[in-house]
């Protein structure tokens, strides 16, 4: 029997679905390998290889496998018109013609011993992003391609128009969008979410200034072509009523001030690009934001309380709040170190960026004070809801306060939300590598004014604490903490505790002689910890030193301290109730940030970059996933 009969028959039992989607998978990488495409266009193969990822993603969540059967039953419905959609995408991408006609696109076979010339090293990384069962699957389907078509083995760019090559993307857009409708409600919440968290993986590996800017510019491109419209569309819809491309285009938007702001971070940090798009965005910052002591109406300048690290006064007219950061001076004239002065000018310039994602739960930051007398710096914060504005008298209330006054536990679903808010919060901030660094109770703020009917009606607050807060970055200088507060202490992991360094680098030997640098302190693992006993804390709504079994936080000692993680890692004596009182799976989410299991087989080890990647993908979909699917 010749070859093409035995790939015939094989065919023959794999469904007709699954070979249209082997053919798409197939088409989408026949174009992401194709060499010779301008390396300046970088982003527009960021966007394909993300079109793919959706398709990846949709094909995972429709149960997708050789045998149709498998289909979910409502998919297995509409599965002509999946088919059709199918085959519009192969088509779209196949049709070298076409190409050419429409899009004015040439692509050429290469013969059989071309290699690839690879793409930037940050692209090469995207391509390995997808999780493990969207790289299975798309490995059946190119192996089925490969073995029942004479497709080419490897395509060049002769000629290429960006910004037709950005149409062929808003169509290919178009088209997954349609793939979504078929899904159900559920389904398509599952969707998003993988989009997202697609997204999340590859902004991880996104550490160049001119790569992230692609990164915005190839979220961008896709609202820039015309839909398209065909057997598979949806009967009379367009581009702005399709509730799919309507939600595809808010989450995109919503990605884009993520990208920009992380882009802005390493602007901010230092890092230096000749690409007129960061001198843009370099200059969307404002370099000095330092607000002259006098203007704040309250602030004693005899004032000696340096251990309190919040303070409430009046700035122009409105109700501000203070976060104390104290340093040891130097010199005669007791200044305070450079790198302080330097870590505190960026921050401020970030917390006061416009740019910055709400999904941050961020106040607004007015600028930075400096007392040389008190040896202090201090954030200044408005709260963001302008309509109410915070005076004096009505300042934020902390999480911290509310678990000690609130005559009764809030309701369920009141607390899910809390916890929901959190953690998406943190999930954000680690995707543009910001570390919080001082997550616990007395920071999550909560602005309750005395005329809210329930003391509870405002279910979204605010993280605060931010002073020594910054980009994970192995560069930096070693900075301790100069104020130990014993309940602090219960929300740090073991490793950080006390007077250890929010950040440092260890100098050792290796066998031949030269030194190396091992990156200590910090790191995303130990927000995780405290965003667990937080978590923890609004689900049971009890302090901490309570589930330790202490009374008062006056009986919280260094010998506590010690025994929290074991206690609360390991033995967990209230995950009976915690089950009891959110569920198994809320428990779980809890569970896993506080024992360091987000990731199998990573369990208390240092993380490397590696690493990182897998722990904010596992943040998303085995914390904020499950938050974000409870229905109360």
């Amino acid at each position: 029997m010749d070859p093409l009969s035995v790939a015939g028959l094989a065919i023959g039992v794999v469904g007709l679905t699954f070979q249209l989607f082997s053919g798409c998978v197939t088409a989408y990488q026949l174009l992401l390998d194709a060499n010779d495409m301008p390396e300046r266009y970088q982003y527009l193969w960021v966007r394909l290889q993300m079109e793919q990822h959706k398709l990846l993603d949709w094909a995972r969540i429709a149960n997708l496998s050789e045998d149709d059967a498998t289909l979910s039953s409502g998919l297995r419905l509409s599965r002509h018109l999946i088919n059709d959609a199918l085959h519009q995408i192969e088509v779209l991408l196949l049709d070298l013609s076409g190409l050419r006609t429409r899009y004015k696109l040439t692509l050429v076979a290469e013969g059989p011993g071309a290699a690839g010339k690879g793409h930037t090293e940050t692209a090469a990384a995207i391509a390995e992003t997808a999780p493990s069962s969207g790289r299975e699957i798309k490995a059946k389907a190119l192996d089925l391609i490969a073995k029942s078509r004479r497709y080419p083995t490897r395509l060049r760019w002769a000629a290429f128009d960006a910004d037709k090559f950005a149409s062929l993307l808003a169509d290919l857009t178009a088209l997954n969008d349609n793939m979504m409708y078929f899904l159900e409600t559920d389904q398509k919440r599952v969707a998003f979410q993988l989009q997202q968290a697609s997204f999340m993986r590859i902004l991880q590996v996104s550490d160049k200034v001119d790569e992230l800017i692609d990164l915005v510019s190839s979220l961008e491109v896709a609202g820039k072509g015309a839909r398209i419209q065909g057997p598979s569309a949806v009967p009379g819809d367009t581009s702005s009523s399709d509730p799919a491309s309507s939600a595809r285009q808010t989450q995109e938007q919503r990605l884009v001030r993520l990208a920009r702001f992380k882009a802005l971070s390493v602007v901010v940090e230092g890092q230096n690009s000749a690409d007129p798009r960061a001198t843009s965005l370099r200059q969307s910052t404002t370099s000095n934001l330092e607000i002259d002591t006098a203007g704040l109406v309250g602030l004693d300048a005899e004032d000696d309380s340096t251990t309190e690290s919040r303070g409430w006064y009046t700035y122009r007219g409105g109700g501000v709040w203070v976060e104390w950061k104290t340093y040891i001076g130097q010199g005669l004239d007791s200044l305070p170190p450079s790198y302080v002065e330097d870590r505190v000018r960026k921050l401020a310039a970030l917390l006061h960026n416009d740019q910055k994602p709400s999904e941050f739960r961020v106040p607004d930051c007015l600028g930075y004070v400096h007392q040389p007398e008190l040896e202090r710096f201090g954030y200044v914060f408005r709260w963001p809801d302008i309509t109410t504005p915070t005076t004096p008298s009505h300042p934020p209330t902390s999480l911290h306060t509310l678990l000690h006054t609130l005559p009764c536990m809030p309701p369920l679903g009141t607390r899910i939300a809390i916890m929901r808010t959190i953690a998406t919060s943190i999930w954000y901030l680690h995707a543009t590598n910001w570390l919080h660094k001082g997550l616990r109770s007395d920071n999550v703020l909560f602005h309750l004014p005395p005329s809210t009917p329930s003391p509870m009606a405002q279910t979204t607050p605010y993280l605060s604490g931010f002073e020594y807060a910054r980009p994970s970055s192995a560069s930096e200088r070693t900075e301790k903490p100069l104020a130990r507060h014993l309940p602090h202490e219960l929300y740090r992991h073991p490793r950080v505790q006390f007077d250890l360094p929010r950040e440092s680098t260890i100098i050792f030997s290796n066998p031949s002689g030269q030194q190396q640098g091992k990156r200590r302190g910090f790191r995303k693992r130990h927000d995780l910890y405290a965003l667990g006993v937080v978590l923890l804390e609004v689900a049971l709504w009890e302090p901490v030193y309570k589930l330790l079994g202490l009374e008062g936080e006056g009986e919280v000692t260094p010998r506590v301290v010690r025994g929290a993680w074991e206690a609360l890692a390991e033995v967990r004596g209230y995950e009976g109730r915690l089950r009891g009182m959110v569920g198994d799976g809320v428990a779980e989410a809890v569970v896993v940030c506080i024992g360091g299991r987000l990731v199998a087989g990573k369990e208390g080890g240092e993380e490397d970059g590696g690493d990182e990647v897998l722990l904010q993908a596992a943040l998303g979909e085995r914390v904020v996933g499950v938050l974000e699917g409870v229905v109360v």
